[in-house]
């Protein structure tokens, strides 16, 4: 189900998908998805840590250090991305526009958009990005799926994104199953709670 990724950015050139089925009911998964936080994460904080390294030495990785202890919500908007949907017990959608390959991360992502912005966001020589992470049921459990698409405005910014995606992407990826994995262990911990407590 993409429905309301497919609202925001129905278009992309570079995509990538990741899932993991989750023993937890599909409410109990959609919370986990929001209280998870950066230190339940094996991989993030090193990752996250690489990433803004040019911007530490400006002076400028506070946010992104940050991120790693936030909830997901706040982490994602101190990175710049932008809340596009987010249904309680369901679809949770982000977004952010701007040219991930420049080396300061906070050049690297237009600040103050609101989702009006991105949904009209078209200047040449940049990029538009949507993450989005939603649940299906699944025999006793849940599938939690998260899918990641991005849009080049013009050429030029295909250009400049291609290489920066064959090499950012595979780390994109440990990061996404590590994510997974983190709202999975949470999720469980939390059905075995409550079914302790209905016995």
């Amino acid at each position: 189900m993409t429905g309301r990724l497919d609202a925001w950015l129905p278009v992309s050139h570079w995509s990538t998908r990741h899932d993991r089925f989750v023993a937890a009911p599909p409410a109990t998964v959609s919370r986990a998805v929001r209280e998870v936080r950066g230190h339940e994460m094996r991989l993030v904080r090193p990752l996250v840590a690489a990433r803004s390294l040019p911007s530490r030495q400006l002076r400028r990785g506070a946010a992104q250090r940050a991120a790693a202890d936030a909830d997901t919500l706040s982490a994602m908007r101190q990175l710049g991305f932008i809340v596009l949907d987010d249904v309680p017990d369901a679809d949770l959608v982000l977004g952010f526009a701007g040219q991930p390959w420049n080396p300061i991360v906070s050049k690297a992502v237009v600040p103050g958009l609101t989702p009006a912005d991105y949904e009209t966001f078209a200047r040449p020589h940049f990029v538009k990005g949507a993450y989005a992470l939603w649940t299906e049921p699944e025999g006793t459990g849940t599938r939690l799926i998260t899918e990641t698409r991005v849009y080049a405005i013009d050429e030029g910014a295909a250009r400049r994104f291609r290489p920066y995606w064959l090499v950012i992407e595979p780390f994109s990826a440990l990061i996404r199953r590590d994510w997974l994995a983190a709202i999975g262990r949470r999720a469980e911990r939390a059905a075995r709670t409550d079914g302790s407590r209905t016995t």
